[in-house]
């Protein structure tokens, strides 16, 4: 038995060893690839020479490799147009299966750039994006949410897509208005003030630029050098931008200092703006230093220049250079061993995923024996003591179940015999409850005539009171004459009674009220001045109201006694 305890607790040493040595392994190439992470934004040729450096014996995981991929497109796509997106493409499908919507989200969005980048067309793009923005609820990541909204809205200024652009525009403004950043509130009012400008409203677009402006910070702030370009490349190439703008941006950034994007640019607002002799004077500067990733900006840019002033073969010929300039950068990125890398990761990760499985069944099975021996001495040592309690619960068992019948017979008779008596007093209240529902409805109904009753008289008493007086009551309305009758209904029902139910044409509010008047022996004058009528008025209403009595013969004598 000492041999077996002693066992058990050596399985458990080598058992921790393991783990924490894969632990280790784990953590380094998770910790690297995150470092990398934070590199790829601001400092993509570090990210890239640390993902060159690394191998697939570096990662230890399919989550790393999935991380590896997605980095390594991504910082790729900053230096290669036609970056491939296999890789890019496995990482979605491992993080959709996972379930891990953060990196998903960002897997999306990188899709999207490295299309765009690719030329293919804005639908795909967009839809890219898209399937990143449905994504922001979930993920709750202000910053991603705002570089997919500015994604989105510059795609659809590019495709004059003007609801669209504002909309994404007053997305990505409404979240960098409640941040502290001025690089992410710049570049929200930026967006807005493009967006405005494609919409024709320029005064509202130099709002925006003039809230933009305000953001710039007093002083040099390291890494706003990229914003300050970006912003003015947005400003230059998506529609027809404010070049004072940009050009303010590109200043700031030179007073940070100069670098060759920035210098670029500024050639490249120098064409735009109709300063040839300035412009090439910096471009032929700007060659001299020998810059492959600089030319290729340079030759584009002179491209686009002359084929916007009709010299469509010097085009062609800086065309031919800036595809020339792309051969050296890609060669320098050394984008093919990527490519190389990204098709051994089949064989290598299969064969060493078949390792990895042989391991774990080696190591499941030794965990499997080992809590085998560990049950077995443990079970061993209270068998015994629990043998005697078995025998001694049989009995009390059987005795219990002899008990259990007994009081299960009783019970089950007591209930019928209750049931039957509660469901007796329950038939009965019912019938009774039933009863008094009815009784209580009709009464509800009866009140509720009454009240309705009583408010109309008490209504019509006021309206009476006026009557009596002879005051003028020819601004009463129809209901409100008719209260007044209702209460003349009490005084004398068999005359209202007689008036109301005429053969043939029945009275007006109007002729009713006329002859509850004249019953009440109000002569001619009183009558005009209280329902305000002119003499013919009087006349017409009388003579209709006598014509309708006189037509039946059961009113003839009220006909006589109002004449």
């Amino acid at each position: 038995m000492k041999t077996i305890s002693g066992l058990i607790k050596c399985s458990f040493f080598v058992i921790a060893a393991i783990s924490i040595a894969a632990s280790c392994d784990s953590g380094r190439s998770s910790s690297t690839l995150r470092l990398v992470d934070s590199l790829a934004e601001d400092n993509p040729d570090s990210a890239y020479n640390i993902l060159y450096s690394m191998t697939t014996f570096d990662l230890s995981s399919e989550e790393d490799v999935a991380y590896y991929d997605m980095l390594m497109s991504y910082v790729l796509s900053r230096f290669v147009v036609n970056t491939d997106s296999v890789a890019l493409k496995r990482s979605i499908t491992y993080y959709a299966d996972t379930d891990n919507k953060s990196m998903l989200q960002r897997c999306w969005l990188y899709m999207g750039m490295i299309r765009l980048r690719q030329g293919a067309s804005p639908d795909d793009v967009e839809c890219d994006l898209i399937r990143a923005a449905r994504l922001i609820d979930d993920v709750r990541d202000s910053v991603m949410a705002m570089r997919i909204y500015e994604h989105l809205a510059m795609l659809n200024m590019k495709q004059h897509d003007t609801i669209n652009a504002l909309r994404y525009a007053r997305m990505l403004n409404t979240i960098s208005a409640g941040i502290v950043s001025n690089e992410w509130r710049m570049r929200g009012n930026n967006a807005m003030a493009l967006a405005m400008r494609l919409a024709g409203r320029r005064d509202s677009m130099l709002t925006y630029v003039a809230k933009a402006e305000q953001c710039i910070p007093d002083s040099f702030v390291p890494g706003m050098n990229n914003v300050y370009n970006k912003i003015a490349f947005m400003q230059m190439h998506i529609g027809h931008g404010d070049m004072r703008f940009a050009k303010k941006m590109l200043n700031v950034s030179l007073y940070g200092g100069s670098d060759w994007r920035s210098l670029n640019l500024l050639a490249d607002l120098y064409l735009k703006t109709g300063r040839e002799k300035d412009a090439f004077s910096l471009v032929n500067v700007l060659m001299s230093s020998d810059n492959a990733k600089s030319n290729v900006w340079l030759y584009n840019s002179l491209s686009e220049y002359y084929a916007a002033k009709g010299q469509f073969k010097e085009a062609y010929i800086m065309k031919c250079r800036r595809d020339s300039a792309f051969t050296v950068v890609n060669r320098l990125v050394n984008a093919s061993f990527a490519t190389d890398l990204w098709q051994k990761y089949d064989q290598e990760v299969v064969r060493r995923f078949a390792r990895r499985k042989m391991t774990m069944i080696v190591f499941v099975c030794f965990v499997v024996i080992t809590s085998v021996l560990s049950a077995f001495v443990v079970s061993g040592r209270r068998l015994r003591k629990r043998a005697a309690q078995i025998s001694a619960l049989k009995n009390d068992l059987l005795q219990m179940q002899i008990r259990i019948n007994k009081i299960k017979e009783d019970g089950d008779k007591t209930i019928k015999e209750k049931t039957e008596v509660l469901k007796t007093i329950i038939g009965e209240k019912q019938a009774a409850i039933t009863e008094l529902s009815g009784k209580l409805s009709v009464s509800k109904d009866e009140l509720k005539d009454y009240l309705s009753r009583f408010e109309e008289i008490e209504h019509g008493l006021h309206y009476l009171y006026s009557v009596m007086r002879n005051e003028n009551i020819s601004q009463l309305n129809k209901s409100e004459r008719e209260s007044l009758i209702e209460c003349y209904r009490v005084i004398d029902m068999t005359f209202v009674h007689r008036i109301e139910k005429l053969e043939g044409s029945k009275l007006t509010i109007q002729e009713k009220l006329f002859c509850v008047l004249r019953n009440m022996g109000k002569d001619e004058n009183i009558i005009k001045y209280m329902l305000g009528l002119s003499d013919e008025a009087y006349r017409k209403t009388r003579s209709r109201a006598l014509n309708k009595l006189r037509n039946d013969k059961e009113t003839i004598d009220i006909a006589d006694k109002i004449k």
